[in-house]
């Protein structure tokens, strides 16, 4: 559990290298690590801030975090 684990969940679900999953994991573990209504939408933002992903690739990429 923690930063790592996360980081190896986003490389899996997202197809990312480790290192491009590691900065997506600090980098939006805030706003990812409790997903309300506000703070899903701005989670899902930084996601895509880093990675190129589809609308199905953000729920698997948000559902990472729950390793925090």
């Amino acid at each position: 559990m923690g930063v790592g684990a996360v980081a190896s969940c986003l490389g899996a679900v997202l197809g990312i290298g480790a290192t491009a999953a590691y900065i997506i994991a600090v980098a939006c573990g805030g706003s990812c690590a409790t997903p309300t209504p506000v703070t899903a939408a701005i989670c899902a933002a930084c996601i895509g801030a880093y990675a190129v992903i589809g609308a199905g690739g953000i729920a698997g990429a948000v559902a990472c975090f729950n390793y925090l």
